[in-house]
């Protein structure tokens, strides 16, 4: 399906006299239509101070961004919202009907909490020393999320997610552009696209607002041609240069800006925007040709051929201590970010080439509450399985709870590079285990709008008002991937024996993670998570004493 794209404008800061600086910001249509609505009320969820600190910033940023559409009369209601609720956590039914009857919002956007999915982490570079690390600067991530809800009912309108990121020198730096970041996308997710959140303009071009004159009153050839003769006098600026690829991208001339693009990188390689624009264009090009070309024939065969493949490896199943495994062949993959997949995180790079030097056995599926019940009654394992659910996977069990379970049962925990190399299913390139688009039907996730789980047809219902909803399935619900496996994406994420670490800059072979750290990698979406948050390359990390419903596990083990 071909996107549609917005034109390309400069991005004017309010109370800055000099040049803005600007950035570029790829949008695509919002998820939900509220442009009836005339008053958007924004409120918090925070149940105690210190939430309430960590939510202030956040909603201050919303609320900024969504006051610039001035299409809206945006009020601040936490005060509103706090009094009502006496500050004491969720809201009593009656305290929350209250509130819906006194708003002044024709929709209200209920805002939640960064909490534990936020973090800020040190970015270092082998230095080649023996036991030192240059810290080169400082990576921010954060998973935000927001509630459109209808004023005097409660009825829920949608929902957004998004995951900022950030990369600076320093840590507030860092922070500040990750929540930024999130702003960004939950405000585009749902608000009208309006002029100052299309594709920017580089500032430092010559000039770049005699041309954007003429490009907003229509005269697009005035413009181009303006630009063109600037590159008589400064035939090597790359901000010119990129906005004459900015300008022909608009105009859907791919060719020219594909051309002014690679110009501008030539010149300031350094400049990531640029580069980010020529990738963006390729696929906003591929995406337009795909009526001529069909590019999804291609991956219909590959699909094809790996529900063969996933028929032939099914009957190769293995029972060991009454969990059914598969074997997984050696080879080599491409390790971390899809190539063409814009969502990657800066942990999910670079992608790079691992050798998988033996075939070792991992199971089909992640553990089940009544396998792990097993467990539990010799004494090895603790917990609290769900046995009225046998054959739902298991779920809040730490780190050592699922190495201890493995290892009971004559395995282990696969390795970050194990888990990818299976999840992928011996496809190369694709974004998910069963292709490059979420779809439907294919996994146990939350879709685009949060609103409700893709299995068995469980819908949100009114019992169901808070997020997260419970929404586990039973295991093997959905299709195997290329291996015959089940649910190595949605459901549960699973956890891996890697501690976290950058990723290497070269191939490797078998690699393990480092010997210490304070967090182990968890891998694949859970049922809580939109397709986004469910690609094969995404990488989460947890304490290993931490539990949380959305977490689950699978065991691998040597072959015999």
């Amino acid at each position: 399906m071909t996107r549609t794209f917005a034109l390309f404008t400069l991005l004017a800061l309010a109370g800055c006299a000099s040049a803005p600086s600007v950035h570029v910001i790829h949008t695509v249509p919002p998820k939900f239509n509220i442009i009836p609505a005339k008053t958007v009320a924004v409120i918090g969820e925070a149940r105690n101070a210190e939430e309430r600190q960590h939510e202030d910033e956040f909603i201050y940023l919303v609320l900024s961004k969504l006051r610039r559409y001035e299409q809206y009369d945006v009020k601040d209601e936490r005060e509103l919202a706090y009094g009502i609720n006496k500050g004491h956590g969720f809201y009593e039914a009656a305290e929350w009907q209250q509130y819906l009857d006194e708003t002044a919002g024709d929709v209200i956007v209920k805002v939640g909490v960064p909490g534990e999915d936020c973090r800020v982490y040190e970015r270092t570079r082998d230095d080649g020393s023996e036991d030192t690390d240059d810290v080169v600067g400082w990576g921010a991530e954060c998973r935000e999320f927001l509630e459109l809800l209808q004023p005097r009912t409660g009825d829920r309108i949608g929902s957004v997610t998004a995951e900022g990121y950030g990369s600076a020198p320093d840590q507030q730096t860092a922070w500040d552009d990750a929540m930024n970041d999130a702003a960004d996308q939950i405000i585009g997710g749902f608000a009208p696209q309006r002029w100052w959140e299309l594709v920017a303009l580089d500032p430092d071009a010559p000039l770049v607002r005699e041309g954007m004159v003429k490009f907003e009153s229509g005269d697009h050839d005035g413009a181009l041609a303006l630009w063109e003769s600037a590159l008589a006098t400064s035939p090597n600026s790359a901000p010119l240069l990129y906005n004459l690829g900015a300008l022909c991208e608009s105009l859907e001339d791919w060719k020219a800006a594909r051309a002014y693009y690679s110009r501008a990188i030539a010149i300031a390689p350094q400049v990531p925007r640029y580069q980010k624009a020529l990738a963006q264009l390729e696929l906003r090009r591929a995406d337009a040709e795909e009526a001529v070309t069909d590019p999804g024939v291609e991956e219909a065969r590959r699909s094809a051929a790996a529900k063969e493949g996933a028929a032939e490896m099914a009957t190769m199943v293995v029972t060991m201590s009454g969990i059914p495994y598969l074997p997984i062949p050696a080879g080599t993959f491409t390790m971390g970010c899809t190539k063409g997949d814009l969502d990657c995180g800066e942990n999910e790079t670079p992608a790079h080439a691992v050798t998988i030097s033996n075939s070792f056995l991992l199971a089909r599926t992640p553990v089940t509450n009544e396998q792990y019940q097993r467990c539990m009654d010799a004494g090895v394992c603790y917990g609290n399985p769900d046995l009225t659910k046998k054959l739902n996977p298991v779920v809040n069990v730490t780190w050592n709870d699922a190495r201890d379970f493995c290892a009971w049962s004559g395995g282990r925990l696969p390795t970050e590079a194990e888990w990818e190399y299976a999840a992928r299913g011996g496809v190369e390139g694709w974004r998910f285990p069963w292709g490059n688009s979420v779809g439907k039907g294919n996994a146990n996730l939350a879709d685009s709008e949060g609103r409700r789980v893709e299995a068995l047809g469980l819908e949100q219902t009114s019992a169901m008002v808070c997020y997260p909803f419970f929404g586990r399935s039973p295991v093997g619900t959905f299709s195997p991937n290329g291996f015959a496996l089940l649910d190595m994406t949605g459901n549960v994420s699973q956890w891996t024996a890697d501690w976290t670490n950058d990723y290497p800059d070269a191939a490797v072979t078998d690699p393990s993670g480092p010997a210490t750290g304070e967090k182990h990698v968890v891998r694949g979406g859970s049922w809580a998570d939109t397709g986004r948050g469910a690609r094969v390359s995404i990488r989460y990390s947890a304490a290993p004493e931490y539990l949380q419903n959305t977490i689950g596990f699978r065991c691998a083990m040597e072959r015999p």
